[in-house]
């Protein structure tokens, strides 16, 4: 199978109309990406917040990791870990780059992990 390769699966934009908590059952999923539209509410809508927990509560329950797109303030970071998400993406850490930049940024931060 493709696990026993080591290939794992995410299920992108949980909390959209696109995701289903019905797909959690039938798919094999490593991984809960919490859309940005849910993630980025957590600081000041309780609806959210309450859904963001309870998505991590049925991912730990599945033994799935949860990632939270979306992150963009110091208090999405702190709330969003609070919550349990276990990584986070969004434009706090950093905005989109060419690949190049990428690559640039990597081989820098290799170098300092060296030293």
């Amino acid at each position: 199978t493709l696990k026993a390769r080591g290939v794992s699966f995410a299920l992108d934009d949980f909390g959209t109309g696109y995701s289903s908590i019905g797909y959690l059952r039938r798919f094999a999923f490593d991984r809960i990406k919490i859309d940005k539209s849910l993630a980025g509410l957590i600081d000041r809508d309780p609806q959210a917040a309450a859904l963001v927990a309870g998505t991590v509560s049925i991912a730990a329950a599945l033994q799935m990791m949860v990632t939270a797109e979306g992150v963009e303030t110091e208090e999405h970071v702190r709330l969003l870990r609070l919550a349990g998400c276990n990584t986070l993406q969004g434009f706090y850490f950093s905005r989109p780059k060419p690949l190049h930049e990428v690559l640039e940024m990597l081989a820098q931060d290799g170098a300092r992990s060296v030293a």
